[in-house]
């Protein structure tokens, strides 16, 4: 008589000092983590698509991103409308850079299904392992780096963005993704209405809280400004000052234009106000902790300032000595 199989135990326990830790793997240095979900959230218009294409574009491609070096993978990008726009964008990314798109690793979905749906989600990950193991055997190991999900409310497919449980189904979906390949996650969704809802994400807080890191992404008609309003377990990137280009692109022989970012001479947003009372505090002997309290921010991003008002002050006196 053949004994029944053991239980599978629901969780299993290991010993602290035989758990090896694992290091943040960068996609994108400083800013964008592998097997993390960091959130990237704006108003209508505020260029949050574009900023996630250039970051698609640069880890697929290996090109810097605003400044900033990347670590190439596979990209997939998951859109719930406009895909003539983006790859009309993305080919505007590609002129504007002289970066060719042939042959590149980026995959563009022909539309985005629910993922708060667990099936649903599961077929869209067997698509991706599908491309991904294809591209592992044929590609040189290739894998994943970069899944884009644009937008949280298309995702949801009409389900309640409000709702705590549907949202906290999403974001189990953006989890699953995540810990298929140890890449990052990035889903794109809107800010509020009110003026106290223009700094974080519409709906259940339970996206919020589901982050790892979170980008906000605003726009004063001329520049777009890009700053970190969420790091779990790294420092706080400096926040960045884009520009917008406008760039014609040829479509087989019809000619459209398109937006591409690119940074700026200009000081970050708030960071000339931030230099300036780091400055003040600290002629008056202020420790950096005690600015980082007094200032709320993290004690990296003073750092930042002291050192940039080091290397502002080494440029002055070079200029007066005529050097």
């Amino acid at each position: 008589m053949m004994s029944s199989p053991e239980p599978r135990p629901a969780i299993r326990f290991d010993r602290i000092d035989q758990i090896k830790p694992t290091p943040l793997a960068p996609v994108v240095h400083d800013y964008i983590f592998g097997d993390t979900v960091t959130g990237l959230i704006g108003a209508s218009g505020a260029c949050k698509s574009f900023v996630a294409g250039h970051l698609a574009c640069s880890v697929g491609t290996n090109t810097p991103w605003f400044g900033q070096g990347v670590t190439q993978g596979a990209v997939f990008y998951l859109a719930g409308e406009g895909r003539s726009q983006i790859v009309r964008r993305f080919n505007g990314w590609a002129q504007y850079h002289g970066v060719s798109l042939e042959g590149a690793p980026i995959f563009l979905a022909d539309r985005l299904p629910p993922l708060h749906d667990r099936l649903t989600a599961a077929e869209v990950i067997e698509t991706i392992k599908r491309i991904a193991d294809e591209l592992f055997f044929n590609s040189g190991g290739i894998d994943p780096s970069l899944i884009v999900v644009d937008t949280v409310a298309r995702a949801l497919a009409g389900a309640d963005e409000n709702s705590a449980s549907d949202v906290g189904r999403l974001v189990d979906a953006f989890d699953w993704l995540k810990s298929q390949w140890g890449c990052a996650v990035l889903p794109i969704h809107h800010t509020g209405h009110s003026q106290e809802a223009k700094t974080r994400g519409r709906g259940s807080s339970a996206l919020y809280a589901g982050l790892d890191g979170e980008f906000l992404v605003s726009s004063d008609g001329d520049t777009v400004q890009l700053r970190s309003m969420k790091e779990k377990d790294w420092p706080e990137p400096m926040a960045l000052c884009l520009a917008r280009n406008v760039v014609e692109v040829d479509l087989g022989g019809k000619v459209e234009t398109t937006l591409v970012l690119s940074l700026t001479d200009q000081p970050r947003p708030d960071e000339q106000w931030f230099r300036e009372r780091v400055s003040d505090l600290r002629r008056d002997g202020t420790p950096i902790r005690t600015i980082a309290e007094i200032l709320g921010a993290t004690k990296s991003k003073v750092e930042h300032a002291i050192r940039a008002l080091a290397r502002d002050a080494l440029r002055y006196e070079e200029a007066a000595n005529g050097r």
